[in-house]
């Protein structure tokens, strides 16, 4: 189970970090308790992730809080919102990085079509879209 670590790049990372979390912890240890819960999922955040978790706990440590709180304040913390512009601009512009193997590539693709919300988008909207998103940075 890989660590969590943020990437301001792909921000929805997280809540899918999170489900493949729980999917699997509910699998492997359905009987713990909420705290066993808990630093379970402490062990699995990176060393900054979880430092920044801990700040946000203090005085009180990680531990004192239930599951559901503590996933709340994660949530908080790195499911950051974007604007729906940013989000389209980021699936027009998405290509694959070297080292990215064509699975990983394909999973990036549909996470970013499935933050684009094509059903939202307006004919006037898609061409400011494309002109903005073709234009390159000095």
């Amino acid at each position: 189970f890989e660590l969590f670590q943020l990437d301001e790049q792909e921000p929805w990372r997280f809540e899918e970090w999170i489900q493949w979390f729980e999917h699997l912890f509910e699998g492997a240890a359905p009987s713990a308790d909420d705290k066993a819960h808990v630093k379970t999922l402490m062990t699995k955040l990176g060393s900054s992730a979880f430092s920044d978790c801990r700040r946000t706990c203090l005085p009180k440590d990680v531990t004192d809080f239930t599951y559901t709180e503590t996933v709340a304040r994660l949530h908080d913390l790195f499911n950051k919102k974007r604007s729906l512009f940013a989000d389209r601009h980021t699936c027009i512009r998405i290509s694959k990085k070297d080292g990215d193997d064509t699975r990983h590539y394909a999973n990036r693709v549909k996470a970013a079509l499935r933050n684009f919300n094509f059903n939202e988008i307006t004919e006037e909207q898609f061409p400011s879209l494309i002109a903005l998103t073709s234009i390159k940075e000095p």
